[in-house]
């Protein structure tokens, strides 16, 4: 599962989650409450949630942990100016599972 907490990125969004493709599950917690923001989700089929205000980015997370979690997966944390693609994920995941420390 991928969490990015966004706010006024809607730029970097768009690249990000167009990096990621539609093989993960993301949620995008929106703390800057955009219109675009919310299309890009629905575009790239990432869940899309507007808090009330900008609640930060720890309590973003949170937001999105406690609402949409997927069992028994990983949790990756990015900010809409990263761009990953799937296997940098894979990789990523592989060596965190691989490794004993």
């Amino acid at each position: 599962m991928v969490v990015v907490v966004a706010y006024g990125s809607e730029d970097q969004l768009a690249i990000c989650l167009g990096a990621l493709g539609r093989s993960l599950p993301i949620v995008v917690v929106d703390n800057g409450g955009s219109e675009e923001a919310h299309r890009i989700c629905l575009a790239t089929g990432a869940t899309y949630v507007r808090p009330a205000s900008n609640i930060g980015f720890a309590a973003a997370v949170n937001v999105a942990l406690r609402d949409h979690r997927v069992p028994a997966s990983d949790v990756l944390l990015l900010n809409p100016d990263a761009h990953l693609r799937p296997s940098d994920i894979a990789t990523m995941r592989d060596e965190l599972h691989r490794s004993s420390d």
